[in-house]
């Protein structure tokens, strides 16, 4: 029903809480530094957003969602997408997203100047759904699957400060 929904873990579906969302929310995630929730949606006016506004992720209550100053509002079907801190200040400045419209891992970075997210690149992943990774000394690691005739668990690295365009894909497993 395009609701996020809440409960104590060691409780059951019918302790959840309603806390909101779009229509059209696709994907949660739970930035581990400052464990802000974040969410993909292919809703109006918001593509990828925070959800709330206090330093701790919501448990009740409807909360608005903080588009990101910069990220497209209507071109853009994010699916599943991974956040990074290249800094030391636990805020997300990196952000790569699975667009299965397009079919492409997109890249932002966030300027801190502008307070914008300025894109970075992209790279053709057809067919792509899922996604996560892990940095590592300014070196992200990417892993993603693709789904169609024939599935596939891919991987890429991409230098943190660099452009995502041109990246090399490889071929970890195909279903």
């Amino acid at each position: 029903g395009g609701n996020i929904r809440y409960m104590d873990m060691g409780t059951d579906g019918s302790d959840a809480v309603n806390i909101g969302g779009p229509s059209g929310s696709r994907s949660l995630h739970l930035f581990d530094n400052n464990e802000r929730l974040y969410i993909s949606t292919t809703g109006t006016g918001n593509r990828i957003a925070r959800v709330g506004s206090t330093s701790t992720p919501p448990k009740s209550g409807t909360h608005l969602l903080g588009n990101f100053p910069g990220y497209p509002t209507s071109s853009t079907s994010p699916n599943q997408f991974v956040l990074f801190d290249t800094g030391t200040n636990n805020t997300p400045d990196l952000l790569y997203v699975a667009d299965d419209s397009a079919g492409e891992i997109l890249k932002y970075t966030f300027n801190n100047a502008t307070s914008q997210w300025i894109a970075q690149g992209s790279v053709s992943v057809p067919n792509i759904k899922s996604i996560t990774g892990k940095i590592t000394s300014g070196v992200v690691t990417l892993y993603f699957t693709s789904i169609g005739s024939p599935s596939q668990l891919r991987t890429l690295s991409n230098a943190s400060g660099s452009s995502l365009t041109g990246t090399t894909i490889v071929n970890l497993q195909t279903a």
